[in-house]
């Protein structure tokens, strides 16, 4: 069974966003994820310089080699595009134990077109496992647990069926966290979450095919409306 869960977030930590995208990646879910941003940041500045590539690097899958990660953004190329650059670099350095690196593939918007979706899909064997379409970039504000936090509010797709991605997703929204830069929340200001089955049977989604194929259809969508770099 599919369930849905909205997320506003109302807190420092814990962020939801984050940890669910951090613990599918280290958890290896996928060999297949799709990281879809209007901001990338990876920015040195005098005080509080932030690098969101840092916090894969931290959480890197079981096998790195055997995954394809595959980002797409970016609103404004000539403010942010150095730093997406650099994002899509970092992650590329991710080394396997083998010796081979992680597989990264760089798209960009077409044309003028102002990318401003937030999409995060995890596919194995083709079949996506965890989907997350929201408002969070990956930016420290959005993504990360620090000072300065936004409110955002995204939500989580995922089968409830499978024991490893519903654990996952539920040790992500109670706040819970053992991988590195994951740990228990810290202000006890749980985020606000709505969870609900998805309903195959309604009139309004009978018609467009299983849930399956409809995040499968969101990836292709995502991939039409960008160019490889």
């Amino acid at each position: 069974m599919f369930k849905i869960a909205a997320i506003l977030r109302k807190s420092q930590s814990p962020n939801v966003f984050r940890r669910a995208i951090l613990s599918a990646f280290s958890g290896g879910i996928g060999d297949e994820y799709l990281i879809c941003s209007g901001f990338f940041q990876e920015k040195k500045y005098k005080v509080n310089s932030y690098y969101a590539s840092d916090s894969f690097i931290a959480n890197v899958p079981p096998k790195p080699c055997k995954a394809t990660v595959t980002t797409v953004g970016i609103y404004d190329p000539h403010t942010w595009g150095s730093q997406y650059n650099d994002f899509v670099a970092k992650l590329s350095s991710i080394k396997c134990s083998c010796g081979n690196h992680l597989s990264v593939k760089q798209r960009k918007r077409k044309g003028s077109n102002k990318w401003h979706a937030k999409v995060f899909v995890a596919k194995s064997n083709g079949q996506p496992r965890l989907a997350i379409v929201g408002s969070s970039n990956i930016t420290k504000n959005a993504f990360d647990e620090k000072k300065g936090w936004n409110r955002e509010c995204d939500v989580l797709i995922w089968n409830s069926s499978d024991a490893q991605v519903d654990a996952l997703v539920r040790a992500a929204i109670s706040g819970g966290g053992d991988q590195p830069g994951l740990g228990a929340a810290q202000d006890g200001q749980a985020p606000e979450v709505f969870i609900s089955s998805y309903d195959a049977e309604d009139p309004l989604n009978f018609r467009r095919g299983s849930i399956q194929s409809r995040l499968e259809l969101l990836w292709q969508d995502v991939i039409d409306a960008s160019d490889e770099i």
